[in-house]
């Protein structure tokens, strides 16, 4: 698609403007039902074939940015808002989307909230620029002043998951545990295939120490979204921590088939085993992740719990010390020496 802005070209004789104009819509339709439905590459080749006409409009432009920062090419989503502005300073919502791309590219809020500001000095009633005022006030911890933008937001358009998802981590990155609570569940009785409103909601639910309401939601993220790590490394701690080790033997193998690479699957997976006391198994999973990351502690302290158990203690003294040198923050290491 940049390639095609890149060899486009004004025509000196421009086709009949209900022709070339109908057709430019229809293009612009065809793009956005396959971005509705996550074809990306449908959506690009609609804009592609629009741009390649010569057709002068920013409406492509438009169309393409949200194409671009839904596939997270974030960088070259701004520029074509910004050319979409070049080209037409007043178009309808640039601002507004260019402020959201600001708000991902960039962590101290400035820009984004530059861009909504503009947005709604253009369009006063502008939910989404509200929303993404809100964002940008979060990244620069103006709590206060996020939650009012957030508001007006649910004033304009009062069912609007994405502002009941920011509330709910407002909420939490305060510590008002309640409040967040109420405001994730919200979000995903509007939208329940949410796995990010799911999963945060089961941290709050780890900071208030419920841990089989976490277990639930780290569960419906996993639901949600297979392949997510987080969700499934939570899910594995909890039910470690809740004393249900087999059931973590059972979880933990599905993520070490998804992320075979990772040292701290294998070192999860070594944790739930040595618990059911599978001995050789979890040496073999932490040797695993020894190897994976040499620079990880983890795995020697795991191994030396294990030769103490095994009765090994001058082996299981070696590896607690080893851990100790390698990360002196490792209080179990210390004790297990300390036992000897």
């Amino acid at each position: 698609m940049l390639g095609a802005l890149d060899a486009a070209k004004v025509t000196s004789q421009e086709p009949p403007e209900a022709a070339s104009g109908k057709e430019l819509l229809q293009r612009i339709a065809n793009a956005g039902a396959s971005l509705k439905g996550k074809r990306y590459d449908e959506a690009g080749r609609e804009l592609t074939i629009a741009l390649s006409a010569s057709f002068n409009a920013p409406e492509c432009g438009f169309v393409m940015g949200e194409v671009l920062r839904q596939q997270e090419e974030l960088d070259q989503a701004q520029a074509v808002y910004e050319e979409v502005l070049h080209q037409d300073p007043s178009f309808p919502e640039a601002h507004t989307k260019l402020s959201f791309v600001f708000y991902q590219l960039e962590s101290d809020g400035q820009s984004a909230l530059r861009e909504a500001k503009e947005a709604l000095a253009r369009t006063p009633e502008n939910a989404e620029a509200h929303k993404n005022a809100g964002l940008a006030l979060m990244q620069m911890r103006k709590w206060d002043a996020a939650e009012a933008e957030y508001n007006q937001a649910l004033r304009i358009k009062p069912v609007y998951s994405a502002v009941e998802y920011d509330l709910g981590l407002l909420f939490a990155n305060e510590g008002a545990w309640d409040k967040a609570i109420v405001w994730l569940k919200r979000a995903l009785t509007l939208d329940p295939n949410r796995a990010d409103a799911a999963y945060n909601l089961g941290w709050v639910y780890d900071q208030t120490h419920e841990g089989d309401s976490a277990i639930g939601e780290y569960r419906e993220a996993k639901r949600i979204d297979p392949k997510r790590y987080d969700a499934r490394q939570n899910l594995g701690h909890d039910l470690l921590a809740a004393n249900r080790a087999g059931e973590a033997v059972k979880e933990f193998p599905e993520m070490e088939a998804i992320f075979p690479n990772s040292s701290v699957c294998h070192d999860c997976l070594a944790s739930a085993l040595f618990q059911t006391w599978d001995l050789t198994g979890a040496e073999k999973e932490w040797l695993i992740a020894e190897q994976l990351d040499p620079s990880d502690a983890l795995p020697h302290l795991g191994i030396g719990g294990l030769r103490e158990q095994q009765r090994k203690y001058e082996e299981a003294v070696e590896e607690y010390r080893r851990a100790e040198q390698m990360d002196p923050t490792l209080s179990d290491s210390w004790k297990g020496t300390g036992r000897f």
